[in-house]
């Protein structure tokens, strides 16, 4: 009888263990998820930004997401495009930054 009440804690911490790290995976893919999806976003922000010649700054906001955009000319060069991506993971608010040029802006 003691076997069997020994058996069953041990295979009841083994359950609490799988458990556990089925939550863990969960939450590492939603973290996942809500990173791929601003990134996404932000780069076809970014795409769009860079086929327009004369591109301005703005925001966007998407369900939970917020994009923001600067263009910064430049008289002597390319102009420079930070797109900022805040979006909920979890409880947090993350920030993502992504920056590129755009060869046509100003020319």
């Amino acid at each position: 009888m003691i076997e069997v009440l020994i058996a069953m804690t041990l295979f009841g911490i083994a359950l609490l263990g799988v458990a556990g790290s089925a939550i863990l995976a969960g939450q590492v893919m939603n973290q996942a998820h809500a990173r791929e999806r601003s990134t996404l976003e932000a780069l076809q922000i970014i795409d769009s930004l860079t086929r327009v010649r004369e591109p301005s700054s703005g925001q966007r906001l998407i369900g939970r997401m917020q994009l923001r955009w600067t263009v910064s000319a430049s008289s002597s060069g390319p102009a420079e495009i930070e797109v900022i991506v805040e979006y909920p993971d979890g409880g947090a608010l993350r920030t993502a930054r992504f920056r590129t040029t755009h060869a046509h802006a100003g020319s």
